[in-house]
């Protein structure tokens, strides 16, 4: 994958779910190398940013905006970076509030935490546990409530 200044990056998974990655750095565009995995998408990667969309009911801008508020990234900043308004952004963030039932920035990342984090915890295989030997029973988990 290579950055461009054209648009956002994707990739296979990205486009078949019609979630759009976070744009590269324009610093890093202009190099063209290889753009960096993004906080947020280390924290969660690419399965847990798709199943808290759906969860949610998230659009594909909704998610970069999550991504970048997870990032703590400034509505200013974002809005360049998208080649958005800074009210286009800052309604984006009002509506993930209300999506998430949240009313700040920070329950918000708490918010997706949680929901990634309960996700991984099931059985179910919705999201792979995020402790490699969850299933043997011997990290800490989240207790079932």
């Amino acid at each position: 994958m290579e950055c461009n200044e054209t648009g956002p990056e994707t990739t296979a998974a990205t486009e078949a779910n019609a979630l759009p990655a976070t744009p590269c750095p324009k610093s890093n565009a202009a190099a063209e190398r290889p753009c960096p995995k993004t906080p947020a998408t280390a924290l969660f990667g690419e399965d847990g940013w798709r199943y808290l969309a759906e969860k949610h009911h998230l659009s594909g801008r909704e998610v970069q905006i999550a991504q970048a508020i997870v990032e703590d990234r400034k509505e200013t900043a974002v809005a360049e970076a998208l080649g958005l308004s800074p009210h286009t952004i800052h309604t984006y963030v009002e509506r993930l509030y209300r999506k998430l039932e949240v009313v700040s920035r920070v329950e918000l990342v708490v918010r997706l935490t949680q929901h990634f984090l309960e996700a991984s915890a099931r059985l179910d295989g919705a999201l792979p546990p995020v402790c490699e030997v969850y299933h043997t029973g011997q990290c800490q988990h989240l207790s079932e409530e």
